[in-house]
């Protein structure tokens, strides 16, 4: 049965998209949610793409001999607009960011620990709760200049919570790449050594809340979302043609691949179609270094 979409996650998406098309871009036109796997029921928001009523007809469609666009193309696609849009809306804040007094900087810090412990002692099953809290983070940081130290507790905190609990990781995973949403392309944003740092560290995290969980608690959705965020940061990689981030990132996601092949009926049946996601999700990666004319091995 169809899975309606939260009106919270709507409304997060139209916003993230300002209610326009991410293949033609026009701001005139009505639009649609998209599932871009075709599963109705995942509303992830990384799973939803804002098309108008005429592109979305040339994707789930049929064309006779024309192409229509394939799901690799609308990932890209909504990718790409959704760059554009925090370029547009988010770099001012950015600058800003950079000149906060030592002082009130300290006393952000403060709040966003004070919140990540909140968040972590949360039932596993507030959901909402994390979805908002991260959102706040992600708000101090491009606001108040404090990922560093934002990266730096959550790594510390939110990752213990991968050996018992589901969806306090899965948050984290979900949540980690958007801190460098800012980062759009060497042309507008350049990558500052701080920048390398704390993705490392982001990849670090996650790299040790999978160590933490594999044996114990590994499940399908925490690894898949680990496997996500990792996509991000190699996308950021390649766009920035960064090989230390890059490497760090392809050494994680393949520690996951070999936990998604190893004894699973235990722990949770659905993990044999992780294996099947990265391995398309290589393929992706291929065609990307392909196209940048690197010649890193994925």
């Amino acid at each position: 049965m169809r899975k309606a979409i939260p009106k919270s996650r709507e409304a997060e998406i139209l916003f993230l998209n300002r209610h326009s098309c991410c293949i033609c871009q026009d701001k005139g036109k009505d639009v649609q949610i998209h599932h871009i796997d075709g599963d109705n029921k995942n509303n992830d928001i990384a799973n939803l793409a804002i098309l108008c009523l005429d592109c979305h007809s040339r994707v789930t469609g049929k064309h006779g001999l024309g192409k229509s666009y394939s799901t690799l193309e609308v990932k890209r696609y909504k990718k790409e607009w959704e760059a554009i849009i925090k370029r547009k809306f988010a770099l001012p804040s950015i600058s800003r960011a950079r000149r906060a007094p030592k002082i009130e900087r300290q006393l952000f810090v403060y709040e966003a620990k004070s919140l990540i412990y909140r968040m972590l002692s949360a039932k596993d099953t507030n959901n909402a709760f994390f979805e908002v809290g991260f959102e706040n983070l992600w708000q101090l940081s491009v606001l108040e200049g404090i990922q560093k130290e934002i990266i730096e507790h959550l790594s510390f905190a939110f990752t213990l919570s991968a050996i018992s609990e589901v969806n306090k990781p899965v948050a984290l995973a979900r949540s980690l790449s958007k801190f460098f949403g800012y980062l759009v392309g060497p042309i507008d944003v350049p990558l500052r050594k701080s920048d390398q740092r704390d993705i490392l560290d982001a990849i670090e995290a996650l790299e040790f809340a999978h160590n933490l969980c594999v044996d114990e608690n590994k499940k399908y959705r925490i690894l898949s979302a680990m496997k996500n965020a990792l996509s991000d940061f190699m996308a950021i990689a390649i766009k920035y043609h960064n090989s230390q981030i890059f490497s760090k990132a392809r050494k994680v996601l393949n520690e996951i691949y070999q936990s998604s092949t190893t004894k699973y009926d235990k722990h949770d049946k659905k993990l044999p179609k992780l294996t099947r996601e990265i391995d398309v999700l290589k393929d992706d990666i291929r065609k990307e270094l392909k196209r940048e004319k690197l010649r890193w091995r994925i």
